[in-house]
This record gives C-alpha cells, structure tokens and sequence, in this order.
C-alpha cells in the first residue's frame, strides 16, 4: 500500500459499504433468526454429543464474520482497492452457496432457502457495484423562466 498507490472513486467506495453494511445486517438476521426458529446452528457447524448449544455456535460463528466485514469495511472506507476485490471473493463464495441453498426451498428447509434468495441479491449487488463502471450524472436542466 503505497503512498501511489490510486484509490477507488468515492462513489464506488461509499456504494460498496453501504451493500456490505446491508449484508453484514442481513447475515445476522438470516442467521440468528433461522437459528432461534429451527433450533439448529445456521452454519451447518454441530456437536455430535449436542453439548454446544446451536445459538452459542451460531454466535460464535457471526463474530467471525463480523470481523471478516468490518476488514472489507474499513478498506472500503480508506478506498482501498484490496477490499473490493477481498470482497468480491467473499461476495462470490456467498454467491455460490446461496444459489445451493436455494434449491432448499423445493426439498428439505423452505426457511433456509427463502432467505437465500435475498442474500443473492446482495452479492449480485455488491459484484455489479464493484467492478460496473458508474453512470455517469445526468446533466440538470436549468428551471424554465
């Protein structure tokens, strides 16, 4: 990161945190939520013997990736060019498993796969905002005398 290093449009940077602000509030909702109806971990993470209760994982779980968001958010935010890619990377990978659970509307957990199709929506979001050039301002007309 060097000082000549060019910096992402403001525009661009501040599109990017807003989406990754909303993913990281819907991850936490999805997750937590479907943890608190289901009473399964959210995460597919579970002890054989039961003695880690679900919550507890699923917790466990969203403070990783809070930490995970909040380093994309932070470069964001310094318009870093790293973190649109870190999380392009990450909005892929969410990309790729939330188009597997959404085939879990038609077989085991209808729940699960209803809410996978808003979190498609935030990674195509993110993925077009990212690397889409931004339209260019439309020009405003003068008011009429």
């Amino acid at each position: 990161m060097g000082v000549l290093e060019p910096l992402l449009p403001e525009l661009v940077a501040a599109r990017l945190r807003a989406i990754t602000l909303v993913a990281f509030v819907w991850d936490v909702v999805r997750y937590l939520g479907v943890t608190l109806i289901t009473g399964s971990a959210a995460v597919g993470v579970r002890a054989s013997d039961g003695s880690i209760p679900p919550v507890l994982v699923t917790v466990i779980a969203l403070i990783v990736v809070a930490a995970l968001y909040a380093w994309v958010f932070v470069g964001l935010h310094r318009r870093r060019r790293w973190a649109r890619v870190v999380g392009t990377v990450f909005a892929g990978v969410s990309l790729v498993a939330s188009a597997i659970q959404v085939a879990d509307l038609f077989t085991s957990d209808a729940l699960y796969g209803a809410t996978a199709i808003l979190t498609l929506a935030i990674d195509v979001a993110f993925l077009l905002t990212a690397w889409l050039p931004p339209r260019p301002t439309r020009p405003t007309r003068a008011p009429a005398v």
